[in-house]
């Protein structure tokens, strides 16, 4: 029997992904932000419907002394946009693969993928043109 489909679920199978991302930066005790930090910020965009993630998440921990980069995606520290971009370019696409497969995969097996079957049992699956 397959796990429950949860955010939980989704965010626990992102960190494992995201751990195991590799860090080409030379060692420096100036090092603030760890790669995963990085791509969880860069992830978190995808729920927040401001302008800017960054600054939505220091006024809600302002103004609330927590925010939701924390609560929900175990973000320590934010990078900022600048940071995420440096850390992030180096990564080969290829490292998030596992991310997508482990999801698909759960998907398929709690059944929640049949109602987008058609013609001989493809799949239906909506692209949003990047590649």
């Amino acid at each position: 029997m397959s796990e429950k489909l949860s955010f939980d679920w989704f965010i626990a199978k992102i960190h494992e992904v995201f751990d195991r991302l590799p860090d080409y930066r030379k060692f420096s005790p100036n090092l603030r932000y760890s790669v995963k930090e990085a791509v969880l910020g860069a992830f978190a965009l995808f729920f927040s419907q401001s302008p800017s993630f960054l600054a939505y998440q220091q006024a809600m921990q302002q103004a609330q002394r927590r925010n939701n980069a924390q609560s929900l995606f175990g973000i320590e520290q934010i990078p900022s946009d600048n940071q995420i971009r440096n850390l992030l370019d180096p990564l080969e696409p290829g490292l998030f693969y596992p991310m997508f497969s482990n999801t698909f995969e759960h998907l398929e097996k709690g059944g929640h993928l049949k109602g987008y079957r058609f013609f001989e049992g493809c799949l239906l699956v909506p692209l949003d043109g990047t590649e």
